[in-house]
This record gives structure tokens, sequence and C-alpha cells, in this order.
């Protein structure tokens, strides 16, 4: 057995370099798709070599660069199924005493404490304390040249200017709400917790087929289950803290309600939201979003005419996840606005996104209205850039649809998105025309939403 694989005497480094060579390279060549499972493997193989001991271990026979090198890798690579908290954290730590121009250290420091916090919020510490330590490594990350994250979201910005004071949960929660930046705030769980019964852990468990949030302390002193908060089915909820105010936060997935329970003595409280649309600034004709939101002078097209074309010729083309569509309509659309309408026929499938829902798109049928285009047709479509849902790429999911609109002599295409957590009111509206071939962008709304906090009035 190699020195460095030994359990006892002085680490052999020399041999650690080497394991993490090889280890560093078979994780870089698998594929992305497989590299949740390569990551705790090459964690292992570090491990095994002794990098967990070199968390502490005198450096020897490498360089400092070189031992920052694997003790950084270590870090990043570290899950709870490969070495145990706080382990990860002390070794980026180590790796940046030893080295500290290694900028990516700052990253991999800044994900470590992050996952830590977003997986459980330890009672004693002060999680204000933790989120700056978290903004502090990611900022320096982008000041030392690197590049902003997917994961890193927006935790490297200064907290958003209208949250409340640390320790004021109700009002911090506002503050993270309407800056859609709440998700900084939340822990899945909580340990050694002082609650008004003594000290706990504290779990959420999802119960039943609509996954209705069940809050569950454990008390450290006899194991003893107490039941802190429950949510209604498809209701989120998470462990929120600042300062010493810890509170359960529930929020429904419209996200147009909510309400907190205290853990720690300080007062809980129900929100709201009050929310509404705005007008993209640079639309080219913001007057046409503003009559959709008026409902004034712009009707969709009615899909009335009864389908000619069996679902087995649809079959041809939509398979795999839109293999059930059915022809549920038609209708006659100048798509391109040339005078010369096209057949469009409106179709209809299920969809798991995860929930089950129904899936409306839209396929463009040959001059009978009996079949699919021809290739000659399919050609003179191409040419007017009048297209259908493509199987592989559809406009349309469980958040997303199109309709066909018609405003004076003009026909539109409106695109609304949805978030998955409303599927009833649109985040995102978009308004196309086709004029003769040429795509246009009129015009574009948002949503926008302010939360409203009040002190719970009966406790929940």
């Amino acid at each position: 057995m190699a020195c460095g694989h030994a359990r006892g005497g002085a680490l052999d480094w020399q041999a650690l370099g080497r394991v993490h060579a090889q280890a560093l390279d078979h994780y870089r060549a698998t594929p992305a798709s497989q590299r949740g499972a390569a990551r705790t493997a090459t964690c292992r193989m570090l491990k095994a070599a002794g990098a967990d001991r070199a968390v502490t271990a005198p450096v020897a026979g490498i360089t400092p660069t070189q031992a920052a090198a694997i003790l950084n890798d270590f870090g990043f690579l570290a899950t709870p199924h490969c070495v145990p908290w706080p382990l990860p954290e002390r070794a980026v730590r180590r790796a940046l005493a030893l080295d500290p121009h290694r900028n990516v250290a700052h990253l991999n420091l800044g994900d470590v404490l992050r996952l830590r916090l977003q997986t459980v919020l330890s009672g004693g510490v002060d999680p204000d304390v933790q989120r700056a330590e978290i903004r502090r490594e990611y900022q320096a990350f982008l000041q030392g040249g690197g590049a902003r994250t997917l994961d890193m979201g927006q935790w490297s910005d200064p907290p958003p200017p209208h949250a409340g004071p640390p320790g004021d949960v109700c009002r911090v929660i506002k503050g993270y709400l309407d800056a859609d930046r709440v998700m900084e705030l939340m822990s899945a769980s909580a340990e050694h917790l002082r609650i008004a019964t003594g000290m706990v852990n504290v779990a959420i468990h999802s119960e039943g087929t609509g996954l209705a949030p069940r809050v569950v302390a454990a008390h450290e002193a006899d194991g003893a289950e107490e039941v802190l908060a429950e949510g209604d089915p498809r209701a989120d909820a998470a462990i929120v803290g600042t300062g010493d105010d810890v509170q359960v936060l529930i929020l429904d997935r419209g996200l147009k309600t909510g309400f907190t329970v205290p853990l720690t003595g300080h007062p809980g409280c129900d929100l709201s939201r009050d929310a509404g649309k705005v007008v993209s600034a640079d639309c080219a004709e913001p007057a046409v979003c503003r009559s959709l939101m008026a409902s004034d002078d712009i009707h969709e097209v009615a899909f009335d005419d009864p389908p000619q074309i069996p679902d087995d010729a649809l079959a041809t083309r939509w398979s795999g996840a839109f293999s059930g569509v059915h022809a549920v309509a038609s209708a006659l659309v100048d798509i391109a606005n040339t005078g010369r309408a096209v057949r469009v026929l409106r179709m209809e499938t299920s969809l798991r996104q995860p929930d089950l829902c129904t899936v409306r798109l839209h396929e463009i049928l040959g001059t009978d209205g009996r079949r699919l285009p021809d290739a000659a047709e399919q050609a003179a479509l191409e040419k007017l850039q009048i297209h259908a849902d493509d199987p592989l790429n559809p406009g349309a999911d469980c958040y997303g649809e199109t309709h066909y609109l018609v405003q004076g002599h003009r026909t539109l295409v409106e695109s609304l998105q949805h978030s998955q957590s409303d599927m009833n009111t649109p985040d995102e509206r978009r308004v196309d025309i086709n004029e003769r071939g040429q795509w246009r962008q009129l015009c574009a709304t948002r949503s926008v939403s302010h939360w409203l906090v009040a002190p719970a009035t009966t406790p929940h």
C-alpha cells in the first residue's frame, strides 16, 4: 500500500498529487450527465489517498501552490456521501491560505458555504453573517476576473435595498420576495435550534400525493417529535433566519399568499402579493400590449371548424412526449398578413412537467385541410416564415402557449409564459407580427409584484 493511502504517519503529498492528477483527468472526461456520480467517486479517490488528512497536514514534497490545487479540488468535489461537514469548507479555506491568488477557490468557498446554508440552518450561528461571507467570496471571485455562474445567481449582489433590518425576519422576507431573491433566505432544515420546548433539529417532509409540507422538530433530549407547521398541498416550506429570529416560511405555489410560524419567540406574519403587469419601455408598438391588457380592440382567432385530419396522420410527425396529440379544431389564419390564409389545426395532448397538464399545440395543414403539407406547400410556407409547432422544440408546454390574434386587418401572434408556480396568470407576454415573411416584435409585458406583510392575526 502506498504511503499516501496509509492512515497513520506522515502524509505522502507526492502520492496524493499523482492520485489528484489521475482523478481530475477521469472527472473531466466524464459526460456532463454523469458528473453527479463521478463527483462522489472522484472525491472518494482523493479521500482514500489522504486528501482529508491533507486539510491539516504540513505540506512536504510539493509546493504550497500544488497543495492548494489539491485541497481546492477536494473541497469542490466533496459531497455528503464522501466527507462530512465542515471538511469541504476547511479544505477550500486552507487552499486559499496556501495560495491567496487561486481565484477559483473564492468561487468554491462561496459555493460550499451557500450549499451548506441552503441545506441546514445551524442554531447559534447568525445566518446574516453567513450570507455576508458568501457574498464577499463571490465578489472576490468576480473582482479577480471570474465570470458569474448560473448557481451564483444574485448572491454576490448587496441585499435588496428595501429588505428590513437584520433580526426582523418578516420585513427581510418581504424585501427579498419583492426582489425575487427569497431563495437566498431559505434553508431546507435546521439543527441545534433552541425553541420554547427545548433544543431541536427541524426537518421538512412532503406528505401525500399533493406534496403538502409538514415541518417537524425532533427533540435532541429524547427524540420526541413535534409538528411545528403544515402547509396546503403543493405549498413550499423553508426555514428562514436573520439574527436570532428563526421562523418557518410557508408559501403557496401560486406565490400569492404565505405566512410564517415563529420558532424563537419573535412575532409571525401573514404575507400576500399585489401583482400587476408592465409594458417594456423599448417596445415598437406598446399600445398593442396595453390593448390586450384592457381587452379593447383585439380579439383572438376562433377555432370553430371541425378537424378534417385523423390523429393517425398527425402521428407521422408527432411522437415521443407528444405522441398522444389529437386534433381539436381548425381555423383559417392569415399568419403572414398577405391576404391569403392558411389552415391552422389546434391540437391537444397531456404532458407531465412535473404535474400533469394539457398542452395546446398548432399544426399547419395542406391546402385541402385534410393532411400535412406536401413538399411544395412546405417550401411556400417556409418562404413566408410560416411555421407550425416543432415536435422537437414546440412553442408550447405546461408553462407556455401561443394565441393568434386579430387587430383590425392585422394578424398577430401572442406568446405567453407562465411560472411553474402559477398556471393561471402569465408572467410574460410577447406579441409578434409576420409581415409577408418578415417577423417583427411589437411589444412585451412582464409581471411585477409587491408583497404586503402584516402581523399574524391568528396562529398557524
